[in-house]
């Protein structure tokens, strides 16, 4: 570690007291960035903002909490549905730029909510719908595919995914 910080142009010092423990001090002197025109949030985000109200539909409470923070994080406006009557009842009521489509959920499955979505007269209708699921066969792909979901995502979602998938779908803000 002490070479380390020699190379970087610090130091690093210890200081121990028997029987209570020991502390560290790590000191380097590091560049300064110039100061841009993000935001804090867009910072963080590495700049991708976007703006479009989503609907998740999710069953796993902590899976659902997780996209929704990310997607709330990333500035879109967020709602979500945990079953499929409730998903069904959401997009035929509101307008949504994109949908999170879990793949196995209670009542009617996504499956058969895409289907019902893009073959009735949904308001929703050509909305883009992106599969979530933790089944990562190609296989599920393909069937998500065939029922008219434009997109698949396995569980868990890296962030480096979430960006590439909204950026595919709706508008930066």
């Amino acid at each position: 570690c002490q070479e380390l910080a020699q190379l970087m142009g610090g130091k690093i010092e210890a200081r121990s007291i028997p029987g209570e423990g020991s502390a560290f001090t790590f000191k380097v002197a590091m560049p300064t960035v110039a100061h841009d025109k993000q935001t804090p949030a867009e910072r963080e985000n590495g700049g991708a903002m976007f703006k479009g109200k989503v609907l998740v539909v999710e069953d796993d409470r902590i899976s659902m909490l997780v996209i929704k923070q990310q997607l709330t994080k990333h500035g879109c406006e967020v709602q979500v549905a945990q079953n499929g009557e409730e998903a069904l009842q959401l997009l035929s009521a509101e307008k949504f730029e994109l949908v999170f489509m879990d793949c196995k959920i209670p009542d009617i499955d996504g499956y058969e909510i895409t289907l019902r979505v893009r073959k009735e007269k949904h308001i929703n209708k050509d909305t883009p719908i992106v599969a979530l699921t933790a089944d990562a066969f190609p296989e599920t792909r393909k069937k998500c595919l065939d029922v008219g979901m434009n997109d698949y995502i396995s569980k868990p979602i890296s962030i480096k995914c979430l960006i590439s998938t909204l950026s595919s779908f709706i508008s930066r803000a």
